[in-house]
């Protein structure tokens, strides 16, 4: 599970992660320089003399570090330095080019690694090609990478920070065609007709945004009748919460595809 972000905040990016991971309640700890103009005590920095300092330290606090670029290849000597220490230290490394895909790809692709790694202590650095202006575009990467990891290992965390109304005992449905049949009377009939056109491939994309909702709406607390229903239609035992989530949605979308799948008119 992702317990620790480690981040010098620098740059307008880095500063927007640890932001984020302070509203997702993710601890924030590493080393900075002045010219950061962070408030030091709100994220649990230390002050260092130089940003290749921040850096060397940070990574020796690191289970993993995720380096984020706006080019292909990796290129700057500092960040190559960086890498090579890794390597000798026996820490997991991610280059990952914002401009190579879509938001839910990218934090995808950075979810697999450290989920893969199991990572704890994660570090964050942009390097000096990511242009002003792409703040917000790391933050939804990093907000969507905590979405997935989660939704992986502690989905009841994310209830609180995307305040989702917790539910009460009474409702539940004891069948994935009942949720199904649900969320064809209360979901929005623009947002049924944009998931009916949508490919299988683009269904994680309406899992992040629905799935906790999901979750909370019609599993938690332990909805028992729900679980096994779930199971019988995968044929898999120990299913993870958001796989859930993930059999609702799939079915979700079959059964508009057969109703509600229209062109739209702008």
């Amino acid at each position: 599970m992702l317990t620790t972000i480690i981040c010098s905040g620098i740059s307008s990016g880095e500063k927007k992660i640890l932001e984020t991971a302070l509203k997702y309640k993710i601890e924030t700890r590493g080393y900075t320089t002045e010219k950061s103009g962070l408030n030091t005590e709100k994220f649990c920095l230390e002050t260092v003399d130089s940003e290749k300092d921040a850096d060397f330290k940070n990574a020796e606090l690191a289970d993993g570090i995720i380096c984020l670029s706006q080019t292909a290849f990796l290129e700057s000597d500092s960040l190559i330095d960086l890498k090579n220490y890794c390597l000798l230290n026996n820490i997991h490394f991610y280059f990952q080019d914002i401009t190579s895909g879509s938001i839910h790809e990218i934090s995808d692709r950075i979810g697999s690694f450290v989920f893969e790694n199991g990572i704890s202590s994660l570090m964050f650095k942009t390097d000096d090609s990511i242009r002003s202006g792409k703040a917000d575009l790391i933050q939804a990467v990093f907000e969507s990478l905590v979405y997935i990891l989660l939704m992986k290992t502690n989905p009841e965390a994310l209830a609180s920070p995307i305040h989702v109304k917790a539910p009460d005992n009474s409702s539940s449905s004891a069948s994935v065609e009942s949720v199904v049949d649900d969320l064809l009377e209360t979901v929005p009939l623009k947002d049924r007709v944009i998931i009916s056109n949508m490919s299988e491939h683009e269904l994680p994309d309406v899992l992040l945004v629905m799935g906790i909702t999901i979750l909370s709406k019609y599993y938690w607390p332990k909805n028992n009748l729900l679980l096994d229903d779930c199971v019988k239609i995968s044929g898999r035992q120990n299913l993870e919460e958001f796989e859930i989530a993930e059999i609702i949605i799939k079915m979700f979308w079959k059964k508009l595809k057969k109703t509600h799948r229209i062109r739209l008119v702008k």
